[in-house]
């Protein structure tokens, strides 16, 4: 993933169905191609980083809430992203 748009697009729409509340955003390009962003959630955040020389993706997914267990809207931020996240297979 060397696109700051699109990478940034992805994690956008991938916490939309979750219910989680997004309060805001940041992303930056680095030249060569690397992406890192964070979406910062009224219950946590999303953070990635790209390293599209290596073909590395890493995510940190946190949603929290004293009252409700966030695991289960977790996992369904990480799996919207994955299918978009796993490389082609040549």
């Amino acid at each position: 993933m060397a696109s700051m748009t699109r990478v940034r697009d992805l994690a956008m729409a991938a916490c939309e169905p979750s219910g989680v509340t997004i309060v805001g955003s940041a992303f930056h390009q680095f030249e060569g191609g690397g992406v890192t962003g964070a979406v910062i959630l009224a219950e946590s955040d999303l953070a990635l980083h790209t390293w599209s020389e290596c073909g590395t993706v890493t995510l940190d997914i946190y949603v929290c809430n004293l009252h409700r267990n966030g695991a289960q809207r977790a996992l369904g931020i990480y799996r919207s992203l994955r299918s978009h996240l796993i490389p082609a297979q040549t």
